[in-house]
């Protein structure tokens, strides 16, 4: 059966590193970030708002293509900060296994301000803040705000 991966945890955790150090040669990776910096020739992690839907419509559309394609020679790796059932069941014909990226607020903070990729910290220690602020509001509620692609909140 054909293997899916979905990365999740907060942001400045690690999961872009995580998927680079773990995938197979063969293997296919949605990463918002890279996406959105392939739109505009970006280098580093800066936020792109004005990108945002595109890339989630990109990401709609790579599900599609996954969901549809035959001969898909190595595993599938989807980054998303947000808990992962919202992807999950967009997906079928997969074995699904979800990999959470453990790390602390203070850690993702540590990371962000020593990550020179990451130049609008202001942007990023905000994204880390709600990202925390909300699961302890909501934990594993599917009515939090990390759940809702309505209430824009997406992570990458």
């Amino acid at each position: 059966m054909k293997k899916l991966y979905i990365v999740t945890g907060p942001p400045c955790a690690g999961k872009s590193t995580y998927c680079r150090e773990h995938m197979g040669p063969l293997d296919m990776v949605f990463d918002y970030d890279e996406i959105a910096n392939a739109l505009c020739y970006g280098t580093d992690h800066s936020y792109k708002e004005h990108l945002a839907g595109i890339t989630l419509q990109m990401r709609a559309t790579f599900i599609h293509f996954i969901n549809n394609a035959l001969g898909i020679p190595g595993a599938i790796w989807i980054i998303n900060t947000a808990p992962a059932r919202n992807i999950a069941a967009q997906v079928y014909g997969y074995e699904i296994e979800v990999i959470e990226i453990k790390a602390t607020r203070g850690e993702c903070l540590a990371r962000m301000r020593t990550d020179p990729a990451r130049p609008d910290k202001k942007v990023w220690e905000r994204a880390i803040n709600q990202y925390f602020d909300e699961r302890a509001r909501y934990g594993n509620d599917s009515r939090g705000p990390l759940y809702s692609y309505e209430k824009g909140l997406e992570y990458t």
